[in-house]
């Protein structure tokens, strides 16, 4: 199962996703694909082994990114 979103770069900063795709690696592969006016289709794809979980596995990838994001805005500031 592949689950895409297209997000902002300016909201989901790529070191954000860069980090979740980090933290994630053992239950998907996430692949980034830029896309035009600063945004970028993110694809998941859930391992096997943790399809059961294919849900949580993929909220928690973005509420991963999302929280690391936030991070970073801050750090800015």
């Amino acid at each position: 199962m592949e689950i895409s979103r297209v997000v902002d770069h300016q909201i989901y900063p790529r070191s954000a996703i860069a980090d979740a795709r980090q933290a994630y690696r053992e239950y998907c592969t996430v692949k980034a694909r830029s896309l035009p006016s600063n945004l970028v289709e993110i694809s998941i794809s859930v391992k096997p082994e943790h399809k059961n979980d294919a849900r949580e596995v993929v909220l928690g990838f973005f509420n991963y990114a999302l929280g690391r994001a936030a991070e970073l805005h801050f750090e800015d500031e």
